[in-house]
């Protein structure tokens, strides 16, 4: 008797369903998104906030660089193979790394506060 209360067939032909998507269709971004959703950093980080920005194009990209990792530091030069002593030449101490080169070393934090405060006082308008 509850067999036959069931409703969930019918006579049209059957068709591919993309579960990721309202819609049910397939789309490449609700693949990637699907893809890189095990990525912490690529499903938190505020992306759009880097290329909204109103800065330069090629800082926007700088930074979307440093964000992913993909600056040419030693550290990327060996995972692809190169073998090459590992050292920060600004701070001679700790290796280079991404995080310690533009967040950690101090030399370069130094560095960053001069050219902000050269920017601030109008550096950028004279050259």
């Amino acid at each position: 008797m509850v067999i036959n209360d069931f409703n969930g067939t019918t006579n049209a032909p059957d068709r591919p369903v993309w579960k990721l998507h309202s819609k049910g269709t397939f789309t490449v971004k609700s693949c990637y998104w699907w893809r890189n959703t095990g990525q912490l950093q690529i499903r938190n980080w505020p992306w759009k906030l880097i290329w909204k920005a109103k800065v330069p194009l090629k800082v926007s990209c700088f930074v979307w660089l440093v964000c992913r990792k993909a600056c040419l530091t030693y550290e990327v030069l060996q995972r692809r193979g190169r073998q090459i002593c590992s050292r920060c030449f600004m701070c001679d101490q700790d290796a280079e790394i991404n995080s310690h080169l533009f967040l950690h070393c101090k030399t370069a934090a130094k560095e960053r506060v001069l050219v902000y405060t050269w920017s601030e006082l109008g550096g950028s308008q004279n050259y």
